[in-house]
């Protein structure tokens, strides 16, 4: 097995994204340009391939340490890439293979050099329900991006466009983001995405549903447990936050949304992890020394009552917690998993409650390195109550950017049953397929005509996603292509409306 050396560091729309923001660009567009070395982090969210490559070799015992947040730092993934062991069983030697792959293409660019990337896609309608495979958000998309690393410091400018539903045309920074590292942390600003918690078609507090928003974040990178004896029955641990500002047009505009994670793998293949957002301050709305201090200890969450009501209180929040149990049995791995978050107002714990719960198993295909993942995943946001979770009388347009909630794709009042699979084979390509029956909106009505509502009417849909990528170039590309069938009213008598939709995205390396 070849050696594999990592170097690592210690150390809008014009969307509305804001003065601070469009300076924050120009400022990486000058950074890139003096800069020539390394580039990304992290992986991202959206890569489904690079999470399950992941995902198996935790399983296996090769990943040390909490998987079920993104983006995942380099740091936690590199040393299971030189371990001998892993040739034990062909598909996870290729999900190695695969990933070292990834990081030299991803990471470590030659020196005098800066990454650059090309990526568009296309779709005849944008998908209703999304995954973390993070599908086309609207018809059509083009970026073009430039990345590099410099004693330390990351930089990335993406520049892209896309064509929204209504028929507009924007332009956009998603993506784009300096970061540096401080020893074992890593602080970063920009426009990137986030995925909290195990679940694979939805997050209820954070996912990469929405567009990302401006924010500063800090997280711990490598989660190496505690060497004192008091702390280290928690096992690896990290620790992650965010505070960012939601600029989109809104009623209460520029309010603040920050987030705070704590995850732990106490036992080996169990995770465990607790997670705090909340949406405060904004024009119109008290942010002062008390205001902020209540909303830190969570005693002004008072969500059902209006702006001017007494005891309103100054915040939105909610707080949740999710956990994961993997392991290896021979060849083949299982996993199970739930996650749980309500609004955070009753004695400090979550009430009002949504949850996620799922279970998978993958093994091998053959002896050439090939494997399956197969998975059921249920999840339930009506639990919460009619038109309670993701919004707020305090906040009219609820836990959402630019239309689209910061959270699960189903929005309130939802439930979601999937089951879908996948085939990677040892080359990169990758198929896979999903099956859903959604109700949305089950009692056809919004809190207000400002809150989240992509679902007007009380809504069953039936649908199946299928899709396919592969790399070209020898690498340096790669093209997703997928297709998807939707019908509405699957429970009634009557011919329902079905609807069929295709997509393409093409990336590609330079």
């Amino acid at each position: 097995m070849d050696t594999f050396t990592f170097v690592y560091r210690e150390g809008m729309s014009m969307r509305p994204v804001g003065k601070t923001a469009a300076a924050f660009v120009a400022f990486m567009g000058i950074s890139i340009l003096a800069q020539d070395v390394r580039a990304a982090p992290w992986i991202e969210p959206g890569d489904a391939a690079a999470r399950r490559d992941v995902e198996l070799l935790a399983a296996h015992g090769y990943i040390s340490g909490p998987t079920i947040s993104w983006p995942l730092p380099w740091a936690q993934v590199v040393g299971a890439l030189n371990n001998p062991d892993v040739a034990r069983y062909p598909h996870v030697d290729a999900a190695v293979r695969r990933l070292r792959a990834k990081y030299r293409r991803d990471v470590d660019v030659p020196k005098e050099r800066v990454r650059f990337t090309v990526e568009a896609e296309g779709a005849s309608s944008p998908q209703l329900i999304r995954g973390f495979e993070s599908p086309s958000r609207d018809y059509g998309e083009a970026r073009i991006g430039a990345e590099t690393e410099w004693n330390g410091a990351y930089f990335r400018l993406n520049v892209g466009g896309d064509r929204e539903v209504g028929g507009d045309t924007d332009v956009n920074f998603d993506g784009s983001y300096a970061a540096y590292s401080f020893g074992n942390v890593l602080v970063h600003a920009g426009l990137t995405e986030h995925w909290w918690g195990p679940g694979r078609d939805g997050a209820l507090q954070v996912s990469n549903n929405a567009r990302p928003f401006p924010l500063l974040s800090i997280t711990r990178i490598n989660p190496l447990p505690f060497e004192t004896p008091l702390l280290s029955w928690i096992g690896p641990w990290r620790l992650t936050g965010f505070v960012g500002v939601l600029t989109d047009d809104r009623v209460v505009e520029n309010p603040f949304f920050a987030g705070l994670r704590a995850e732990i793998e106490p036992i080996k293949g169990l995770q465990v992890g607790v997670s705090r957002t909340a949406q405060f301050c904004g024009d119109g709305v008290g942010c002062g020394a008390s205001e902020l201090f209540d909303t830190l200890v969570g005693a002004d969450n008072n969500p059902t009552l209006g702006r001017t009501a007494a005891g309103a209180g100054s915040s939105d929040q909610k707080a949740g917690i999710d956990a994961k149990y993997s392991t290896a049995l021979g060849a083949y791995d299982v996993e199970v998993y739930g996650e749980l978050a309500g609004e955070d107002q009753a004695g400090f714990f979550p009430s009002k409650n949504a949850f996620l719960v799922g279970t998978g198993v993958g093994g091998p295909v053959g002896d050439d390195g090939s494997r399956f993942h197969i998975y059921g995943e249920y999840t339930d946001t009506a639990n919460a109550g009619r038109n309670i979770f993701y919004n707020s009388t305090l906040y009219p347009s609820g836990n959402t950017f630019d239309g689209e909630v910061i959270g699960h794709s189903i929005e309130s009042d939802g439930e979601l049953y999937t089951l879908g699979g996948s085939f990677d084979s040892p080359n990169g390509w990758r198929a896979w397929a999903r099956i859903g029956v959604a109700d949305l909106n089950q009692d056809g009505t919004a809190l207000s005509i400002d809150a989240p509502n992509s679902f007007p009417d009380a809504t069953r849909l039936g649908t199946l996603d299928v899709g396919t990528s592969f790399d070209v170039l020898e690498g340096k590309g790669n093209i997703d292509l997928g297709m998807s069938y939707v019908t509405d009213n699957i429970s009634s008598g009557r011919r329902a409306r079905d609807t069929i939709g295709g997509s393409v995205r093409v990336k590609l390396d330079f």
